[in-house]
C-alpha cells in the first residue's frame, strides 16, 4: 500500500466527510516519537567511543560526540490518528523510527505535563514515501479523536481546496507527486 498524499483538515471548512480540529486543539494530537536502539549496539557505540577517545586525537573526539548522539537515540515528531473504529495510530516518518529497538511517544500538554507512551509497534512504514504508522501495544485507545485525514491521493498542490492554506511535507529527492500536503 502506497500512500500518495494525506490531507489534513485543521480549523478550516471541512473536506467532504471530514471532521475538522480547531488549529489551537492540535498540540494534544502532536507528539515527540522517541526512537532507542538495541542495547548490542549501544554497547557496540561505547566500546567504539572509548577506542577513539583514548586515542586523544581531537578529531576523534569530534566523531565520538557524533557517535554519542547516535546512541541517545533519535526522535521526531508525529501525531494521534483515530480510525472509524476508534483504533489508535501515531503518523510519523520513516526516518525518524529507521533502526529503532523500542519506541515511544511523548505529548506536552499546554500547562507542561508530560504523557508518554512505550513500546509502540511499527504498523506500516515505506522508507522511499518517508512514511510510518505506529500503533499503540496490546491495542491501547488512549484518544477518542485525532488529526483527520482524508485518504484522497493528491498529485499536486492543485488537488488540495483552494481556501484550505496547504504546506508541503518532502524530503529532498521526491518528486512533487510524492509530497505530502498538509493544510495549516
Amino acid at each position: 500500500m502506497l500512500i500518495q498524499g494525506l490531507l489534513l483538515s485543521c480549523a478550516t471548512p471541512p473536506v467532504t466527510n471530514q471532521v475538522s480540529i480547531e488549529t489551537n486543539d492540535i498540540r494534544d494530537y502532536v507528539c515527540i516519537v522517541n526512537r532507542s536502539l538495541h542495547p548490542n549496539i549501544e554497547r557496540f557505540i561505547t566500546a567504539f567511543q572509548d577506542v577513539l577517545i583514548s586515542d586523544g586525537d581531537k578529531d576523534f573526539d569530534d566523531i565520538a560526540m557524533y557517535f554519542e548522539s547516535i546512541k541517545r537515540g533519535g526522535f521526531g515528531s508525529g501525531f494521534v490518528y483515530v480510525d472509524n473504529k476508534g483504533f489508535n495510530y501515531i503518523i510519523t516518518n520513516y526516518h525518524v523510527i529507521a533502526g529503532a529497538y523500542r519506541l515511544s511517544v511523548t505529548f506536552e500538554t499546554e500547562n507542561l505535563e508530560k504523557r508518554t507512551y512505550l513500546n509502540l509497534s511499527v504498523l506500516y512504514a515505506d522508507e522511499q514515501a518517508d512514511l510510518a504508522i505506529l500503533a499503540f501495544p496490546d491495542g491501547q485507545r488512549p484518544f477518542t479523536q485525532g488529526i483527520p485525514l482524508s485518504a484522497t491521493p493528491l498529485r499536486s498542490g492543485m488537488d488540495a481546496q483552494p481556501d484550505i492554506p496547504v504546506c508541503i511535507i518532502s524530503r529532498s529527492g521526491l518528486s512533487p507527486a510524492g509530497r505530502l500536503l498538509i493544510p495549516i
